[in-house]
């Protein structure tokens, strides 16, 4: 269950849940009438958000360039997308996506932690239920040793 505020997402599992996915929609930034609602999944191992060369045909992405991808098995160029990045509660961020991954992956979007350093993440489980929590702009320090 997805849960909003006007800055804060709440990604709620009954039980355990052990991908964080949530739909978002993504726009074209040079052509605003260019959009898709997808799935993305949020991914901390991820340093860049990637998205699927598939959704970036569909919407018309202009490539900004090649970067770097690394992944277990190997290295390559890809091209990065600008694009804006709307999450179920309003917010937006925009942001460089690199166009490559694996079509293995069930979803649309690997969000990384290019995006989720943006703001406050975290995960708690309460009578083993997984809540997952994301506020942007930061708000305040989380320390569980304080």
């Amino acid at each position: 269950m997805v849960k909003t505020t006007r800055n804060s997402l709440i990604i709620e599992g009954n039980g355990k849940i052990y991908e964080i996915s949530c739909n978002v929609r993504i726009v074209n930034p040079l052509d605003s009438r260019k959009s898709k609602t997808i799935k993305a999944i949020w991914d901390t191992g991820a340093t860049d958000t990637c998205i699927n060369e598939k959704i970036v045909n569909l919407i018309g992405l202009i490539s900004a360039g090649k970067i770097e991808v690394i992944n277990t098995s190997h290295k390559k160029l890809v091209e990065v997308y600008p694009v804006e990045l709307h999450l179920p509660n309003g917010l937006w961020c925009a942001l460089t996506c690199a166009a490559s991954i694996q079509k293995e992956i069930d979803c649309d979007m690997l969000i990384g932690m290019d995006v989720i350093t943006q703001g406050d993440f975290c995960i708690t489980n309460e009578n083993g239920n997984t809540i997952v929590s994301f506020t942007i702009p930061h708000r305040n320090k989380i320390d569980f040793c304080e």
